[in-house]
Formats: C-alpha cells, structure tokens, sequence
C-alpha cells in the first residue's frame, strides 16, 4: 500500500514537473535560480542585521556600564564632600560654643 501511494506521489510529481516545463519552458530555472538568489540576498542580510544588532547590544552595554561607573564616582564624591560639610557644620558648632565660653569667662572678669 505505501509503495503504490510512493508510486502514485512520484508520478503526479513527475506530471507536475511536465506541466511545469510546458507552462514555463526553460524560463523555469531562470526562475529558480533567481529566487535562490533572492533567498540568499535575505539570508545574508539577516546574518548582516543579525552581527549589527549584537555589536550595538554590546556597545549599549559597555555605554550603560560606563554611565554607572560614573555616576558611582559622582556619588561617592558628593558623599565625601557632604562628610567633610559636615565635620566643618560641628567644627563651628564646637567654635560657637568656645566662644561663648570665653566671652562669659571675659564677663566674668569684668564684673571683678
């Protein structure tokens, strides 16, 4: 059974082919040959397209890692610079404080 439907199948393509060649004559594998090249044009530019969308992934990604690196440094700049605010805010805090010390202690001796 499956040899008589192999059978039937090669001979309707063989038909197929016939009726092919009478339509279209010898145009047939210009036709061919011009679709293959068609085929391959596509298959090249995808590989093409394919190469150039994984080297802007990459360079998106060296890009996204440099922004990050500086905006790291920038952070930790800013951090140093408000700790360093800081200590001065205290320092003049401390120095506020002296002075009003003294200025009670120069009262202080003025009264005597």
């Amino acid at each position: 059974m499956a040899k008589d439907n192999n059978t039937s199948k090669n001979a309707n393509d063989a038909k197929i082919d016939a009726i092919k060649q009478l339509i279209f004559g010898e145009n047939i594998e210009q036709y061919d040959e011009e679709f293959k090249a068609i085929r391959d044009n596509i298959h090249a530019a995808q590989q093409q397209m394919n190469e150039r969308l994984e080297n802007t992934a990459a360079e998106l990604k060296k890009l996204i890692e440099t922004i990050q690196n500086e905006q790291d440094q920038k952070l930790n700049e800013l951090k140093s610079q408000m700790d360093e605010e800081v200590k001065d805010l205290k320092n003049t805090k401390l120095d506020r404080q002296l002075l009003g010390d003294l200025l009670q202690e120069i009262g202080g001796k003025i009264k005597e």
